[in-house]
């Protein structure tokens, strides 16, 4: 044993002996070889050593549904080259073949095992391993399911358009055989509305230009940026380069990345150039503007209403315009200008008309394209080639008109006739209402229907013949023919419903707002927001008018707010611009609702808990009413003076100034509040109306009482110096619109036009799309029988720490409550002199039942109730949770 031991030693020193031998003797012949050869790059023969790639590692593919073959192999690919490991055709395939096969985890590795257990499947290359490995992992719809993918793909699934981009990017390129254009189509179309109609306008046709250009709207380049924050409030982040305020215009003119921002005006070619046809195969009307005749076009295809130069004098703003051809080649940018006019063919006046000045053919003057069609909204005969204007704001015109002139469609309007109409002889009670009214330029005033006529057989042809001015009269989409005895009310109280609220400031009253902080509260010193160009110019105009009704004045506050400005719906158009667009357009005179950040104050504010009245006790009190009415107070808050102790909390600030505010504010925490209590006060000892925040609802048995009620409803209104809308009111109707339902003598229906909504609601993609829906539906679920039941797949979706997860269940439950809540029942108004009947209904995991009443011997529904069982009441027995349906009904 000993001997065997000594004679193992020997061999392995020997070992050692020779392997340090062989070390040394290759160290000597790569340091010969150094000397010989001092530089790689001098060398003809390839480098053939492996490089060390630091933080690169080999990728792994398992072949799961998660995983992607060709991102493996093109990341592997990517690991080679960093490496220097040869992977070609002309290159030994060893070590790159063995590291794809070593990186092969679970399916993979056993697809692998399996696949070179057969006979003749040796691997001897890259390529070799590539084709069977994707071809076992790659599915035969995998080009539909990425083309599925680039369809669902959106922005607001992201956080920022940076992840957008990067995700589509990862999509895109495993797309084959998709063209450039379909590719930025698909980009595009993911986009949110106002990046997607910047890109749109210019016409990319590769995305590479479509991206770089989305970028660069949200980058950094820019001056400043607007970032949403809590509550939809933006704050303006300020570059660290920024100019000061007194070189803006100079910045604007000299920084190289300013964008100018063209408005494209895409013209149907064939309405500038249209010859005159004997058969009116297009629209044509001969009528006037500005007291000149015009030819009159419709073009639905035209996206800007075109008027020729020269004829235009109400100009609003300059605009640069390009025209696309039938090529989708665009013209040269030039300016135009953008004007408001009045056009009158075809029996009718159109006010408020936005138009282009742009050369057109000699066969039309002017061209009312989409955003006319859309403003006004005709129903059209082709055939015919009659329009009518049901239930829209049409002004009628009378330049046309004779002596038997008769007053048709609705007969409560509002007249506006400029100051040069008093020189002509008017009856005298018509003249004493115009000199109350009349002030410089244009007025209105109410005027029923006697003397609309009267106007219009005494005055109005006359004044025409004379081409003196003319008298338009516009109605409202929601004012219908009322009584004689209303009108006669209505008149009476005109002085109620003016077109703007008075000067000055309301009464003082017993009620008044007033804003009491919380107990060791201190003001904030916050930053101000800074104001582009455009937003200053707006907020002068606004705060001018301000002063000017002496509803704010100029005060320092410590606790000071800041102000910005979201655009209001375009009057032309009928959308909501962007604030992006807004600012592109540099147009100060864009209507605005300028919000103040009254958070602050708000946190620090000890509100009064004054509960808003119950919707549904609201209706419950209309039981038996035949005939309705409908007011609506004119910007309500501002009716309302702010308590003297106060005004120091309503502080907001300008570039000039700090103001607060004489009339109580929007945006202050318990504003509702303190103005429910005042209607209450005011109206309480009415017992025909109902007031929610500044709508109000009349409601009678009879016409008589209604007209009775009007009166006393517009006496106290007048007495408190309160005013309501004119273009909102709705009188002496079967059935009106009230907060958000239709409620008539046959009780009480959803609103048609929340339906029409309903019905046309796509697909949620995200949890904030399903729970906009489910709030509207929810309002409405006391129309819905087993709303619970119907909602359950939808809303396990908007829990916490559930991922989103949208198959067949899903849909069937939204489309389920799209059809329930479009074929909803009436719900009668409960009569508590009558016996109700309740019936229950429990299931697996909710309760529900139906509230109904006896009426002419039918069985007629009053309310449906459900409810999602908790996790404690899944456990109670069924005789339980039906007396918890029970009580849920009482």
């Amino acid at each position: 044993m000993m001997r065997e031991q000594q004679q193992f030693m020997a061999q392995t020193a020997e070992l050692q002996r020779q392997i340090a031998a062989t070390l040394q003797q290759q160290q000597q012949q790569q340091s010969t070889s150094q000397q010989q050869q001092p530089s790689v790059a001098d060398s003809s023969s390839p480098d053939t050593r492996e490089y060390r790639a630091e933080g690169i590692t080999m990728p792994k593919f398992s072949g799961t549904k998660d995983d992607d073959v060709a991102d493996y192999l093109f990341s592997a690919k990517l690991y080679f080259e960093s490496k220097n490991i040869k992977y070609g055709a002309d290159s030994p395939q060893q070590r790159p073949l063995s590291l794809l096969v070593a990186n092969l985890k679970g399916p993979a590795a056993a697809w692998y095992r399996e696949y070179v257990s057969h006979d003749g499947n040796f691997l001897h290359s890259v390529t070799q391993f590539e084709e069977p490995l994707t071809s076992e992992f790659t599915t035969p719809d995998r080009q539909e399911h990425l083309r599925d993918q680039l369809l669902r793909l959106r922005q607001n699934n992201f956080t920022c358009l940076e992840d957008y981009v990067s995700a589509f990017r990862h999509i895109i390129c495993k797309v084959e055989e998709m063209s450039e254009i379909d590719k930025v189509m698909h980009f595009q179309k993911g986009l949110v509305v106002a990046i997607k109609q910047e890109v749109k306008l210019r016409q990319f046709r590769n995305t590479t230009d479509a991206i770089s250009f989305a970028l660069m709207l949200i980058s950094s380049s820019t001056r400043a940026r607007f970032f949403p924050r809590k509550q939809g409030l933006f704050r303006r982040i300020v570059e660290d380069d920024d100019v000061s305020d007194d070189d803006d215009d100079a910045y604007a003119d000299k920084r190289d990345d300013h964008v100018e921002v063209i408005d494209s005006l895409q013209l149907n070619m064939v309405s500038l150039d249209a010859k005159l046809s004997p058969n009116r195969e297009l629209l044509r009307f001969e009528g006037a503007m500005n007291g000149q005749a015009v030819r009159v076009l419709i073009d639905s295809g035209a996206e800007r209403n075109i008027v020729r130069p020269g004829l235009a004098q109400h100009y609003v703003e300059a605009t640069k315009v390009t025209t696309e051809r039938f090529d989708g080649t665009t013209t040269p940018a030039r300016t135009a200008q953008q004007c408001l006019e009045t056009v009158c063919f075809d029996g009718r006046a159109f006010n408020d008309v936005s138009l282009i000045e742009w050369e057109v053919s000699s066969n039309q003057d002017v061209i009312l394209g989409h955003p006319w069609l859309v403003q006004f909204n005709p129903i059209t005969n082709w055939q015919t080639g009659v329009m009518h204007f049901p239930n829209q704001r049409v002004v009628h015109d009378f330049g046309s008109v004779n002596s038997s002139l008769e007053v048709a469609g609705p007969t409560v309007a509002s007249v506006e006739v400029k100051p040069e109409f008093l020189q002509h002889p008017l009856p005298p009670n018509l003249r004493q209402r115009l000199d109350d009214h009349v002030t410089t330029g244009y007025f209105s005033m109410p005027l029923g229907p006697s003397s609309l006529a009267a106007l219009g057989r005494q005055t109005l042809p006359r004044i025409f013949d004379e081409k003196v001015t003319m008298v338009t009269v516009k109605t409202s989409p929601k004012v219908k023919s009322v009584s004689l005895q209303l009108q006669a009310v209505l008149e009476e109280f005109a002085d109620v419903f003016p077109a703007d609220l008075p000067p000055g400031l309301p009464p003082s009253r017993s009620i008044e707002h007033e804003v009491v902080l919380k107990p060791g509260a201190t003001p904030s010193n916050r930053a101000p927001f800074r104001l582009s160009k455009v937003e200053q110019e707006a907020l002068d105009i606004f705060v001018a008018e301000l002063l000017k009704k002496n509803w704010v004045e100029v005060l320092d506050s410590p606790w000071v707010s800041n102000i910005f400005g979201v655009p209001k719906k375009g009057p032309a158009t009928g959308k909501f611009p962007s604030r992006l667009e807004w600012l592109h357009s540099n147009n100060p005179h864009m209507p605005i609702r300028w919000v103040i950040d009254y958070r602050l104050v708000n946190a620090a504010s000890d509100v009064a808990k004054i509960p808003l009245p119950h919707i549904e006790q609201l209706f419950d009190r209309m039981v038996g009413a035949v005939v309705f009415s409908i007011l609506d107070l004119a910007s309500g808050y501002h009716q309302m003076r702010m308590s003297p102790t106060s005004k120091q909390y309503t502080a907001f600030r300008t570039n000039h100034e700090i103001y607060h505010w004489n009339v109580a504010p929007m945006g202050l925490a318990g504003m509702p509040d303190t103005w429910t209590h005042l209607m209450r006060k005011l109206l309480r000892h009415l017992l025909f109306v109902v007031v929610y925040l500044d709508d109000i609802c009349i409601f009678s048995r009879s016409m008589a009482d209604h007209v009775e009620h009007l009166r006393q409803v517009c006496e106290v209104l007048r007495a408190n110096k309160l005013y309501a809308r004119p273009d909102t009111w709705d009188f002496g109707q079967a059935s009106v619109d009230f907060l958000g339902h239709t409620i008539s003598a046959d009780g009480l229906h959803v609103d048609a036009r929340k339906t029409r909504a309903i019905a046309e609601w796509t697909e949620p993609c995200n949890i904030k799309d399903l729970q906009l829906f489910l709030g509207l539906a929810g309002y409405y679920r006391r129309f819905i029988h087993q709303f619970a039941t119907l909602e359950l797949p939808l809303s396990s979706l908007v829990k916490k720490d559930v991922a989103w997860v949208w198959d067949e269940h899903q849909r069937q439950a939204f489309n389920a409550i799209k059809l329930a809540l479009q074929h909803a029942p009436v719900l009668h108004l409960p009569d508590f002199e009558k016996t109700f009947i309740v019936t229950t209904d429990a299931s697996h995991a909710c309760i529900g039942g139906v509230l109904s009443q006896m009426h002419d011997g039918n069985d007629l529904p009053v309310a449906f109730f459900s409810k999602k069982l908790g996790p404690h009441e899944l456990n109670w027995p069924v005789h339980a949770q039906h007396v918890r349906s029970f009580s849920g009904h009482i």
